[in-house]
């Protein structure tokens, strides 16, 4: 697909989720070991990142894809853990005290910080509130004033 979108002239943005992003990984290595040459007319989004997106990046960059935007939740365990992006102590807790609201009994589309697309870290504490997540949204209030300007 990438081969023929780039032969064909076409631009393409393509938006990768999670299992996506590592397919999406594998794609790139597959084209890069048969095809080879640019893809220059493509352009990717990461979100919820299963793959490891500084090899993700380098990858892409190296093919001459454009990274629109890499939107990772800090407090979802898919890429902070799984994906490889964030292996900190302070990511481990994060992920940890979360992950009951990405799979378990409390999770929910509206509250998981992995199911929708991540819109930063204010956005995610509101829909925290708005779904009655208030100690949890309290949580992320914590991550908010101890990482103030550092985080989007």
């Amino acid at each position: 697909m990438l081969a023929q979108v780039q032969q064909q002239g076409k631009s393409v943005k393509w938006v990768v989720h999670s299992q996506g992003a590592i397919v999406f990984n594998a794609a790139l290595l597959h084209y890069r070991r048969h095809y080879g040459g640019q893809l220059h007319r493509q352009q990717l989004t990461i979100h919820g990142s299963g793959a490891n997106v500084s090899k993700l990046t380098q990858i892409a960059n190296g093919l001459g894809i454009k990274i629109v935007a890499v939107r990772n939740n800090p407090f979802d365990v898919v890429p902070n853990l799984a994906g490889g992006n964030d292996l900190s102590a302070s990511s481990l807790c994060r992920s940890i005290k979360f992950c009951g609201l990405v799979f378990g009994k409390d999770s929910e589309p509206g509250v998981s910080p992995h199911t929708l697309p991540y819109l930063g870290i204010e956005t995610y504490k509101q829909q925290l509130l708005m779904f009655g997540q208030h100690k949890k949204a309290d949580q992320v209030q914590k991550y908010i004033n101890k990482y103030a300007g550092k985080v989007s």
